[in-house]
């Protein structure tokens, strides 16, 4: 599994194998959700077959409410650090 996420192409999607186990999935769910990112819903863009067998949900950035200040910093800090690459 590996979870890619990169503001400069705006490219934010998770990759899993056929074997990847339901545990990791939820796991890097809400990595990406404590990041700022969350799936984008089925019926807005169904998940990929990829030609090596693995599976791609794309993200999209969650974004910070004006009324919630601390939401904006954490968006800002997420900015800094990606482009990023996480395999389970």
């Amino acid at each position: 599994m590996m979870v890619y996420l990169d503001v400069g192409e705006f490219d934010f999607h998770i990759d899993a194998a056929p074997e990847a186990r339901t545990c990791r999935i939820r796991l890097a769910l809400s990595l990406t959700r404590q990041l700022g990112f969350q799936p984008i819903p089925v019926e807005e863009c169904e998940p990929e077959l990829l030609d090596n067998g693995w599976t791609r949900m794309y993200l999209a950035p969650i974004e910070p409410t004006p009324d919630t200040p601390e939401d904006a910093d954490h968006w800002q800090t997420v900015i800094t650090t990606i482009p990023m690459q996480v395999r389970f």
